[in-house]
């Protein structure tokens, strides 16, 4: 490898490609590592975008002269079919960067430890965003759900969630998912705006219903914060009147330092949850240069013993129970 970019890529690019198609030195730009013979030039980091800079933003390509590799191939242009199988009748995108918390698992902590600023949510207006999906209607008119990958998106202050719920609404009126929903920021409120702009389903990250599981993963979303939350989102699943899909839970399982009494209040607080529901279960990966790799490290867990795809879960007792509470 020659060079990675270890901040926010979007300026620091521009940067780096007109030097290098310019044949200017690129080894000075900023956010980016250099390998230079036996040397590793390591930059400094560029503010982190505004709001205003994140407006200046070109929207995504999306097929406009993208191309896709292929084995055997090579570079090759898309096709309808690219984009269907991986999303099906779905855009996906998101609307704001960043993330006021700390949770020890997170590639975030990195970046938080790059610029403290980090943890401040940062988003374009929301007439760029609506604008940004039109752009990706005139490709593909068939496109009828828009999914948000945000780390934060009910952190957003109510008063520009209205915005973009009332601009949804009367322009484009599709229905969209909220994929980055954290607990604390579960309000009632904010729920019913966006549900009638046509939000119609979340997923909302749980990881553990142990207090001292949570604690360890510095994770300010307590037991009882989870419940409420999922009590307003179960009104809105699995009322009288369903106006959205069930929800998702992500829920991280296999941690070494968990104690049988940890899994039981897992499995507890998952009873307790209002059904409809659907669960993520991933067995835990240790991310490197994470806090968590350092805390794990000083406990003495050796990290190659759980170094397996987080996408394969062991079956022991506790993990096919959270399968089966979805149900009972």
């Amino acid at each position: 490898v020659d060079g990675i970019c270890t901040g926010e890529g979007e300026f620091a690019f521009e940067e780096f490609f007109s030097a290098y198609t310019e044949g200017r030195d690129y080894t000075g730009v900023k956010n980016f590592w250099f390998k230079r013979g036996d040397e590793v030039v390591r930059n400094h980091f560029l503010p982190l975008m505004s709001s205003q800079d994140m407006e200046t933003l070109p929207f995504p390509l999306y097929r406009a002269n993208e191309r896709i590799y292929r084995r055997g191939t090579g570079f090759v242009e898309t096709t309808l079919g690219d984009y269907v199988q991986n999303d099906g009748l779905s855009y996906t995108t998101l609307w704001s960067i960043g993330c006021p918390f700390h949770c020890t698992y997170c590639g975030n902590t990195k970046f938080i430890a790059n610029d403290a600023k980090y943890k401040r949510i940062r988003h374009p207006s929301a007439r760029y965003v609506i604008e940004q999906v039109k752009d990706a209607q005139k490709r593909f008119p068939h496109l009828s759900q828009v999914s948000f990958h945000d780390d934060s998106f009910m952190a957003i202050p109510y008063e520009q969630l209205e915005e973009f719920a009332e601009l949804w609404r009367e322009e484009l009126r599709i229905p969209f998912a909220v994929y980055g929903v954290i607990p604390n920021y579960v309000k009632r409120e904010k729920f019913e705006i966006l549900t009638w702009a046509g939000m119609n389903r979340i997923r909302m990250g749980i990881q553990s219903g142990s207090q001292e599981i949570l604690d360890f993963y510095q994770r300010p979303s307590p037991p009882e914060k989870i419940r409420a939350a999922g009590e307003v989102i179960g009104s809105f699943a699995g009322g009288p009147v369903k106006y959205h899909l069930p929800p998702a839970y992500d829920l991280i399982v296999d941690n070494p330092i968990e104690t049988r009494q940890d899994v039981i209040d897992t499995l507890e607080l998952t009873y307790e949850l209002p059904r409809p529901y659907t669960l993520l279960i991933y067995s835990l990966k240790v991310i490197p240069n994470t806090e968590l790799e350092r805390m794990m490290k000083e406990r003495g867990v050796e990290l190659d013993e759980i170094d397996s795809s987080y996408f394969v879960i062991p079956p022991r007792v506790g993990n096919h129970l959270l399968y089966v509470l979805c149900l009972c």
